[in-house]
């Protein structure tokens, strides 16, 4: 990533220098600016220490150090980009305001509003993560103003999450999304994608994405996806099954086609067929979908579809891969 400098409303972010190590230094000893991130008595560092840090961030393509200021230059606070991955269109972003005076005055908020907004305007990324101490109450308050929402936990704190919105529709009722969106939803073989465990693990759990991602031995950002009619986009080609890599897709790719009733071989056809039987064993029946796909009746079959797979005791979206709700726990009875 190129150097650059952001700017907000009440604050600027630029790379940090080597010369910014001393703010630094006086930070990270400070206890009481250390202490929402749990060291009430500071790291008690040293500067040859320090310099340590600086030649580690200096190497490290996937962490990206930002120290902010106020409009008149003086520094008050650090951020950072850290597991940088455009090709996933995610990352992780970090921030303190380390001058206690200034909390509670908006700076935190306008440091992350800022750094999202690049993100997503400028880096095109799908998703931005934190992971705030359960602790840190105000960096957990400052993320729910900003509109993160809490999808799980990692390294014993919160896993929370942002989506980008021109990428991610706001939901619409009690669909997935608006119409455009849910369009994604109409899989080229006749799967209904939001009833998928790829797309539900991704949507909704990370505990789930962490179990899918250990019986395909990959890793859990892997497992991700928007649906059959977004897999063109780049960064998704992943070696599993699913994604640009999925047999059926390769295969009406490589003839030009949307679906699988447009093939002439589609009667006959070993992969379809296969997996509609598997498909079958579980409740869903692709060449029933197919037909009403072809005869242009989606918006329906959609509804259909979302108010099908729905737990019917906490009537949250289900999976058609999964015994149980992932929600709840309840028994999935179809």
């Amino acid at each position: 990533m190129r150097k650059f400098s952001l700017k907000g409303k009440k604050v600027n972010l630029r790379p940090i220098q080597k010369k910014d190590l001393s703010y630094l230094l006086k930070w990270w000893n400070d206890g009481e600016a250390m202490k929402s991130v749990g060291f009430p008595k500071g790291l008690r560092l040293t500067m040859k220490e320090m310099e340590k840090y600086w030649e580690r961030w200096s190497n490290d393509p996937d962490k990206k150090m930002m120290i902010i200021t106020l409009k008149n230059g003086k520094p008050i606070g650090e951020a950072c980009f850290h597991d940088w991955h455009p090709e996933l269109g995610e990352t992780e972003v970090g921030l303190k305001i380390c001058i206690p005076s200034l909390w509670n005055k908006g700076y935190g908020t306008d440091v992350l509003r800022t750094m999202c907004e690049y993100l997503f305007k400028v880096k095109k990324m799908r998703r931005v993560l934190a992971n705030p101490s359960k602790t840190n109450y105000a960096m957990i308050r400052v993320n729910k103003k900003c509109g993160f929402k809490t999808i799980g936990e990692k390294n014993g704190g919160l896993l929370m999450e942002l989506k980008n919105h021109s990428l991610y529709p706001s939901p619409s009722g009690e669909g997935e999304g608006g119409v455009g969106y849910r369009q994604n939803l109409v899989g080229r073989c006749g799967l209904y994608c939001g009833a998928c465990e790829i797309y539900r693990a991704y949507k909704d759990s990370e505990k789930l994405r962490e179990e899918i991602a250990s019986k395909h031995h990959c890793l859990p950002e892997e497992v991700r996806c928007e649906g059959c009619q977004t897999l063109e986009i780049s960064g998704w080609a992943y070696d599993k099954e699913w994604g640009k890599n999925c047999k059926i897709a390769k295969c009406l790719n490589s003839k030009n086609l949307k679906y699988c009733y447009e093939c002439a071989g589609y009667d006959y056809c070993k992969t379809f067929g296969d997996f509609a039987n598997i498909c079958l064993k579980l409740g869903v029946d692709l060449r029933k979908n197919l037909k009403m796909i072809k005869k242009g009746k989606v918006d329906r079959w959609l509804e259909e579809q979302e108010k099908k797979w729905r737990c019917a005791e906490c009537g949250k979206p289900i999976s058609v891969d999964l015994k149980e709700c992932h929600w709840c726990g309840t028994l999935v009875r179809l």
